[in-house]
């Protein structure tokens, strides 16, 4: 059967594909489905681009769906899914992460839920408060979560619960305690801290500098002291232009300074 924009309720569908579709209250077996899904048991199905809720998945795959309130169980594969309040190869297994205090017990302690051909799969995934068991978990962020017998690899770890379950190298556990309240506050430090100085060169001025303005004694001392002269070797200069034409003189003046300690001289000047 295929079916577009359907909806069914309290019935069982298989070797089907189901586009758009709304189950309520019904099992779907071997099919592929696609839509909205509640009150609904899932086996031998691929599902995707699915919002499911209430809802029991067996041995099927997932992939780009939200899960809520829901069982994965036997083999079941989720991969680019966002997880909340649900679980896996348990029944209802729920604690507290801040306590240690169950919830809620599974229903039926004797069946086997640790087989290797149970294992749940999860790759890519924001989980919340959920509870999980013989389940891989890959590359996920995982929030107040309980595990038992579960391995993790590549994810980030925040209030879970470990029972005989194990996290890679590449993982990272952070526990807060949420017991504990955190007060905080600002101060404001309103005394001036910096205060830029900017003093304007006068390249005519002689003798000390003034608050304002630097001489061009003590610009040349400063540059001294910073380390700032280039080496330069033979350097050619126009000064002035002809007094036919309508420019004006490059420069109006210029200092030969000597920075070194030892004398220098200076073989010509042409003035052009």
């Amino acid at each position: 059967m295929d079916s577009d924009l359907g909806f069914f309720k309290n019935s069982y569908v298989w070797y089907s594909n189901l586009t758009d579709a709304i189950s309520k209250d019904s099992s779907i077996v071997n099919s592929v489905f696609q839509g909205k899904m509640d009150l609904t048991d899932v086996w031998d199905s691929s599902v995707s681009s699915s919002k499911i809720t209430n809802s029991e998945i067996h041995r099927s795959w997932i992939w780009d769906s939200s899960i809520s309130d829901s069982i994965l169980n036997e083999d079941t594969s989720v991969g680019n899914a966002f997880i909340n309040n649900s679980w896996s190869n348990v029944y209802v297994l729920i604690v507290n992460p801040s306590t240690g205090e169950k919830l809620y017990v599974m229903e039926d302690d004797t069946l086997d839920l640790d087989t290797s051909s149970w294992t749940v799969n999860i790759s890519n995934a924001i989980i919340w408060d959920s509870s999980f068991n013989n389940t891989i978990i890959r590359d996920s962020s995982l929030y107040r979560c309980y595990l038992q017998d579960t391995s993790l690899y590549g994810c980030t770890i925040y209030n879970t619960i470990f029972v005989n379950a194990s996290a890679d190298e590449n993982s990272t556990i952070i526990m807060i305690d949420a017991s504990q309240a955190v007060d905080s506050s600002i101060a404001y430090d309103t005394s001036t801290y910096y205060s830029r100085a900017t003093k304007r060169l006068d390249v005519g001025k002689s003798g000390t500098s003034s608050d304002t303005i630097m001489s061009a004694g003590d610009y040349l001392n400063w540059v001294t002291n910073q380390g700032l002269w280039k080496k330069v070797g033979d350097m050619y200069i126009w000064t002035s232009a002809p007094d036919a034409t309508e420019t004006t003189n490059l420069i109006t003046g210029f200092y030969a300074y000597n920075p070194h300690t030892f004398p220098i001289s200076i073989e010509y000047m042409l003035f052009v």
